[in-house]
């Protein structure tokens, strides 16, 4: 979880983040954490807050040229 974001697993309320092409790789430690502790594959100290949200917002200019795509479907599919 990036020192560059802040979040710690207390972080908890609504978080908007926005990313196009390859900015949106910034956010997928975060994407990968969220999956994780969703799934209860991590230690739940190392879960975040269940007040957490994460609203991402990623552009591309084609489906074809995507970064991080699959993960980031899987995460909004299992959410």
């Amino acid at each position: 979880m990036g020192k560059g974001l802040g979040l710690t697993p207390e972080s908890q309320g609504v978080h908007m983040a926005f990313g196009a092409g390859t900015g949106v790789l910034v956010f997928v430690d975060v994407v990968a954490r969220l999956i994780l502790s969703t799934l209860e594959l991590i230690p739940e100290s190392q879960r975040f807050h269940p007040g957490f949200v994460l609203h991402l917002y990623a552009s591309f200019v084609a489906r074809e040229e995507a970064v991080a795509l699959d993960l980031l479907e899987y995460l909004e599919k299992i959410q």
